[in-house]
């Protein structure tokens, strides 16, 4: 005989029926059982990796993604909890924070690819109606790249020799006609975008 759970069938009925010596049976009355339910089923995070890629200008205090857990439970116990894993990388809360109701992660802090191009950590689904760390049921990892915008204009710099002179954006290079191949100026432009 299988054990009543809630999560499989909440309501049995039956009927009551009363027999004489002769067979003769008559309904006598309807039986309905309501099963109660218990706080017995864990959150469980179904996608194993959630990864998502965002330009650095992802504007603070938005959200980047939603991790999702489901529980079996009636409405009654199954509410989740959400929150960064025990253990995470102190950088990581700096940057990211979970909303504990819905599981949204949001970006705490502005970005830039050019200093950490990847996060990765895990978050952790609770449930809401347990309250040890004993009570972690589900874990998965999160991963968010950064991308790199286009926010830096490049920098021109002349490295001058002795037949030039630099009149602010402007480079006057004098040369003699009919003189050999020689460097005139060497020019160096860097630009701090990673692309």
């Amino acid at each position: 005989m299988r054990p009543i759970d809630y999560e499989i069938k909440k309501v049995y009925e039956a009927f009551l029926f009363a027999c004489d010596d002769n067979k003769d049976c008559l309904i006598h009355s309807l039986i309905i059982i309501n099963v109660d339910d218990q706080n017995d089923n864990d959150p469980w995070i179904l996608v194993p990796k959630y990864e998502k890629t965002i330009l650095e200008s992802h504007p603070d205090n938005n959200v980047v993604m939603r991790v999702v857990a489901v529980d079996a439970d009636g409405s009654r116990y199954n509410k989740t909890k959400y929150e960064l894993a025990r253990g995470a990388n102190r950088q990581i809360s700096v940057f990211f924070k979970t909303d504990p109701d819905n599981g949204d992660i949001i970006l705490n802090k502005k970005l830039s690819a050019k200093t950490t191009g990847k996060f990765s950590f895990k978050v952790s689904a609770v449930n809401a109606n347990k309250s040890t760390a004993s009570d972690v049921s589900s874990e998965t990892e999160v991963i968010i790249n950064v991308d790199d915008i286009n926010d830096n204009k490049p920098k021109i710099e002349f490295i001058k020799s002795n037949r030039t002179s630099d009149n602010g954006s402007v480079l006057m290079i004098r040369i003699r006609e009919n003189k050999p191949r020689q460097k005139l100026v060497e020019i160096k432009v860097t630009d701090e975008d990673l692309s």
